[in-house]
Protein backbone atom coordinates (compact mmCIF):
# COMPACT_ATOMS: atom_id res chain seq x y z
CA UNK A 1 0.00 0.00 0.00
CA UNK A 2 0.85 3.66 -0.84
CA UNK A 3 1.28 5.76 2.58
CA UNK A 4 -0.78 7.97 1.50
CA UNK A 5 -3.34 6.16 0.60
CA UNK A 6 -3.70 5.14 4.12
CA UNK A 7 -6.23 6.39 6.05
CA UNK A 8 -4.50 7.02 9.13
CA UNK A 9 -0.57 8.49 9.20
CA UNK A 10 1.48 9.43 12.37
CA UNK A 11 3.88 12.06 11.34
CA UNK A 12 7.05 12.69 13.47
CA UNK A 13 8.21 16.05 13.49
CA UNK A 14 11.30 17.34 15.52
CA UNK A 15 12.05 20.23 18.19
CA UNK A 16 14.53 22.69 18.00
CA UNK A 17 16.52 20.22 20.69
CA UNK A 18 16.10 17.31 18.19
CA UNK A 19 13.23 15.90 20.34
CA UNK A 20 10.75 13.46 18.08
CA UNK A 21 7.29 14.72 18.35
CA UNK A 22 4.44 12.50 17.00
CA UNK A 23 0.92 13.18 15.73
CA UNK A 24 -1.86 11.69 13.94
CA UNK A 25 -2.88 13.16 10.58
CA UNK A 26 -5.65 12.83 8.03
CA UNK A 27 -3.26 12.80 4.42
CA UNK A 28 -3.40 12.46 1.05
CA UNK A 29 -1.21 11.11 -2.02
CA UNK A 30 0.18 13.49 -4.53
CA UNK A 31 2.00 12.44 -7.94
CA UNK A 32 5.37 11.93 -7.71
CA UNK A 33 6.21 10.63 -4.67
CA UNK A 34 4.85 13.33 -2.47
CA UNK A 35 2.22 13.09 0.52
CA UNK A 36 0.25 16.03 1.77
CA UNK A 37 -2.08 17.00 4.83
CA UNK A 38 -3.82 20.58 6.01
CA UNK A 39 -3.16 21.58 9.66
CA UNK A 40 -3.94 24.64 11.44
CA UNK A 41 -1.50 27.10 10.52
CA UNK A 42 -0.45 28.25 13.74
CA UNK A 43 -0.19 24.36 14.90
CA UNK A 44 2.79 23.53 16.84
CA UNK A 45 3.71 21.22 13.76
CA UNK A 46 3.81 23.75 11.15
CA UNK A 47 6.33 26.18 13.35
CA UNK A 48 8.57 22.70 13.97
CA UNK A 49 8.63 22.12 10.01
CA UNK A 50 9.62 25.69 9.52
CA UNK A 51 12.36 25.32 11.63
CA UNK A 52 13.51 21.50 11.23
CA UNK A 53 11.44 20.62 7.53
CA UNK A 54 12.73 16.94 8.32
CA UNK A 55 10.15 14.41 9.47
CA UNK A 56 9.16 10.45 8.90
CA UNK A 57 5.65 9.30 8.27
CA UNK A 58 4.19 5.73 8.97
CA UNK A 59 0.83 4.51 8.43
CA UNK A 60 -1.26 4.13 11.95
CA UNK A 61 -4.50 3.12 13.38
CA UNK A 62 -6.80 5.82 14.18
CA UNK A 63 -5.33 6.32 17.57
CA UNK A 64 -1.52 7.10 15.96
CA UNK A 65 -0.40 3.71 17.24
CA UNK A 66 2.39 1.70 14.53
CA UNK A 67 2.14 -1.98 14.05
CA UNK A 68 5.68 -3.29 14.66
CA UNK A 69 6.43 -4.43 10.88
CA UNK A 70 5.22 -1.04 9.44
CA UNK A 71 7.66 0.76 7.18
CA UNK A 72 8.79 4.16 8.59
CA UNK A 73 8.85 6.91 5.65
CA UNK A 74 11.29 9.54 5.60
CA UNK A 75 10.99 13.07 3.33
CA UNK A 76 11.42 16.77 3.81
CA UNK A 77 8.41 18.87 4.24
CA UNK A 78 7.75 22.25 2.98
CA UNK A 79 4.40 24.67 3.77
CA UNK A 80 1.73 25.72 0.90
CA UNK A 81 -1.01 28.24 0.32
CA UNK A 82 -2.73 29.02 -2.70
CA UNK A 83 -3.67 26.74 -5.51
CA UNK A 84 -1.31 24.47 -4.10
CA UNK A 85 -3.06 24.40 -0.63
CA UNK A 86 -6.68 24.72 -2.67
CA UNK A 87 -5.41 21.86 -4.22
CA UNK A 88 -4.80 19.68 -1.23
CA UNK A 89 -7.52 20.73 0.60
CA UNK A 90 -10.10 19.50 -2.17
CA UNK A 91 -7.84 15.71 -1.95
CA UNK A 92 -8.46 15.29 2.15
CA UNK A 93 -11.93 16.51 1.62
CA UNK A 94 -12.86 13.65 -0.86
CA UNK A 95 -10.68 11.10 0.64
CA UNK A 96 -12.56 12.05 4.38
CA UNK A 97 -15.79 12.58 3.53
CA UNK A 98 -17.35 10.89 5.68
CA UNK A 99 -15.32 11.64 8.58
CA UNK A 100 -15.36 15.54 7.77
CA UNK A 101 -19.34 15.32 7.87
CA UNK A 102 -19.63 13.16 11.02
CA UNK A 103 -17.30 16.07 12.68
CA UNK A 104 -19.55 18.99 11.25
CA UNK A 105 -22.63 16.93 12.66
CA UNK A 106 -20.94 16.59 16.09
CA UNK A 107 -19.18 19.83 16.87
CA UNK A 108 -22.20 21.80 17.56
CA UNK A 109 -23.38 19.28 20.07
CA UNK A 110 -19.98 18.45 21.66
CA UNK A 111 -19.74 22.43 22.29
CA UNK A 112 -23.23 22.68 23.57
CA UNK A 113 -21.88 19.99 26.48
CA UNK A 114 -18.96 21.63 26.72
CA UNK A 115 -16.62 18.93 24.77
CA UNK A 116 -16.29 20.60 21.63
CA UNK A 117 -13.92 22.67 19.94
CA UNK A 118 -14.17 25.64 17.59
CA UNK A 119 -11.85 24.60 15.19
CA UNK A 120 -10.44 27.54 12.84
CA UNK A 121 -10.56 27.65 8.67
CA UNK A 122 -6.65 26.76 7.66
CA UNK A 123 -5.28 28.39 5.22
CA UNK A 124 -1.80 25.88 4.33
CA UNK A 125 -0.99 22.68 3.55
CA UNK A 126 2.40 20.56 4.01
CA UNK A 127 3.65 18.70 1.44
CA UNK A 128 6.33 15.57 2.14
CA UNK A 129 8.89 15.01 -0.56
CA UNK A 130 9.27 11.32 0.47
CA UNK A 131 12.85 9.92 0.13
CA UNK A 132 13.82 7.27 -2.45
Amino acid sequence: MNVGDARYIRLTTYTDTGQPRHVLVWATDLADGEVAFTPLSDSWKVKRIGGNPRVAIEVSNMWGQVAVDTPRHTGTARVVEGTEFEHVRSLIDRKYRLELALSRLTAPILRAVGRGVIVPPTDRAVVVRLDS
